[in-house]
């Protein structure tokens, strides 16, 4: 796996890898300040292995789905929570009904 901050690098160099993570996709939860600069991103369709992360919670998961995105990492949302375990549960379900990796 690899990772990019770049979308058209990640677009060109994603068949190299067997999965890639573009960041951040969201401004980050755990990263204060790392700010998304990715406004309108979609994903081509000839590309099935990239992975959103930076930002990513439960009410954004679709979101990056519909921007072509084929998974989604989540870090913040579980670390900086006061409930973890019920944050992960919320994410795993809601993952399970929007995200279907390849």
């Amino acid at each position: 796996s690899t990772s990019f901050h770049d979308p058209k690098q990640a677009f060109m160099e994603s068949h190299d890898w067997d999965y890639c993570f573009l960041s951040p996709v969201f401004n980050s939860i755990s990263k204060k300040g790392y700010l998304s600069t990715f406004t309108d991103l979609q994903v081509p369709s000839t590309v099935k292995n990239l992975v959103a992360l930076g930002g990513m919670n439960k009410e954004n998961i679709s979101q990056a789905v519909e921007m072509g995105f084929n998974g989604v990492a989540i870090l913040g949302a579980v670390w900086e929570s006061n409930d973890p375990v019920k944050v992960f549960k919320e994410l795993k379900e809601e993952c399970n009904r929007t995200v279907h990796m390849y």
